[in-house]
């Protein structure tokens, strides 16, 4: 393994003639307005004046300029790039000395395209490698991951994925733990055993792992490789939540909403959320958003409700696309403005919200801000109607029409039915009218008139 090198060594000046003048500029106004302290300062005025750079002083630049940022918010995005060139070359040089954080950091750089990189997989697996080889446990398990389903360039191999975190959690890794206690609590990579994936995020909680303790709660609460104890649930996210892991102050306040393992209280409930909030966390923005667009426990209020999926969605949780889509379908909290619904329900359905296959389909089937497209629609309204009976009455009519499939009065029938059964209005004038006029089954005016 080479050498880490020292925080003496030096690389040359990553920065162009036009940036190390801008970090000369940044440091005699810093120093006018007596911004940042002293030492500070001087780091960017090194920066800007010296063609070469101690690798260190590129990390702390980086650090510095975050703080900067704030008082030259007109030059945001020129603050983010040399922030960005700074950093890259900090971990290359690193990484080349074989820093093992610093080579992991640089494969995540890689695969995610942050810093100004650009995706590239290739690369992120040789650094992701090498960082295991040094024995960074967090690089094991993102191979791990990466094993087990086929990305980064690597075949499939769960086998291997699973040897990987069982010497990760040999050398001590509790996130591998966690890891191994999921894929054994659903059956990835081996067979299901809530047992064991309930051993596992006991080991990781005694180590004092927040999320081992999370998952552990988990356990508890549904009976998972143990037997089914609230309260025990409850204890465990309460203690989460007092100590400010933000996932446990969401569920804390999902269980004072629902009443679990403790009594119910919505005010507490909304508290809990709104400080896991707060600290960012999308679940509890989510959660909040669907109370203020329900009037559930707070005072309806679309404005607010808006505020908090935008929130959500900015930290990327998936299904506030759905609602988003709603807001804007409806009208209800923004203008309508069918386009904007159409891609985020579009985005919701590709990031597997099954919910909004139906409103998907609506929008194809309708041409709602976008191309009216009925195969499209069909498809939609299929995987929809698993969980929306409402589905039924559209796959009716595709069926009744030949839109998206072929035409069956028979099936069309079928579907009504079944819509109807479920109390959908327009599956059961539907089916009135199918009796009415015998498509798909024999005319009965009784029938007719009970449906309609």
């Amino acid at each position: 393994m080479k050498s880490i090198g020292t925080a003496r060594d030096k690389v040359r000046s990553p920065f162009s003639k036009k940036e190390r003048k801008q970090l000369l500029a940044w440091s005699k106004r810093a120093t006018d307005n007596d911004i940042l302290s002293p030492t500070e300062r001087k780091i960017l005025y090194e920066g800007g004046h010296y063609n070469y750079i101690f690798i260190a002083r590129l990390s702390r630049l980086s650090e510095i300029l975050d703080m900067l940022e704030d008082h030259v918010s007109e030059e945001a995005d020129l603050v983010q790039n040399i922030k960005n060139i700074g950093y890259r070359c900090y971990l290359e040089a690193r990484s080349n000395a074989g820093d093992a954080e610093a080579q992991f950091g640089l494969a995540e750089a890689l695969y995610y395209g942050f810093l100004g990189y650009e995706e590239d997989e290739a690369r992120a697996l040789l650094w992701a490698t090498k960082a295991a080889e040094n024995g960074h446990l967090n690089a094991k398990c993102q191979l791990a991951k990466w094993h087990c389903r086929g990305l980064c360039g690597l075949e499939k191999n769960e086998v291997n994925a699973i040897e990987i975190l069982e010497d990760a959690i040999e050398k001590g890794s509790m996130e591998a733990c966690v890891i191994l206690g999921g894929w054994c609590r659903h059956g990835i990579g081996t067979k299901q055993n809530d047992r064991n994936a309930f051993a596992l995020y006991s080991k990781a909680s005694n180590a004092g792992l927040n999320e081992g303790s999370y998952q552990l709660a988990a356990c508890y609460l549904n009976g998972e490789g143990t037997a089914v104890n609230e309260e025990r649930a409850f204890q465990i996210i309460k203690s989460l939540a007092e100590a400010e892991y933000a996932p446990g102050m969401a569920m804390l306040g999902e269980f004072y909403f629902k009443g679990i393992g403790t009594q119910q209280s919505r005010e507490r409930s909304i508290e809990w959320l709104r400080r896991a909030a707060e600290l960012n966390d999308d679940q509890a923005l989510l959660r909040l958003g669907e109370l203020y667009w329900r009037g559930d426990g707070v005072e309806e209020d679309n404005e607010q409700a808006f505020k908090f999926f935008q929130q959500a969605w900015g930290f990327g949780n998936s299904a506030a696309n759905h609602y988003l889509g709603l807001i804007y379908y409806w009208g209800e909290g923004r203008d309508e403005d069918d386009e904007k619904a159409f891609s985020y329900f579009y985005d919701a359905v590709g990031a597997g919200i099954e919910k909004t296959n139906y409103f998907l389909g609506h929008c194809y089937y309708h041409g709602n801000g976008c191309t009216q497209d009925y195969d499209e629609a069909h498809k939609c309204f299929e995987r929809a109607a698993e969980t929306d009976p409402n589905a039924f009455f559209y796959l009716g009519e595709c069926a009744r029409n030949g839109t998206g499939r072929k035409m069956s009065d028979e099936d069309a029938f079928e579907f009504y039915l079944r819509g109807a059964q479920h109390e959908d209005a327009s599956a059961q004038m539907a089916l009135g009218r199918a009796f009415y006029f015998g498509e798909g089954v024999e005319e009965n005016d009784v029938e007719a008139v009970k449906w309609c």
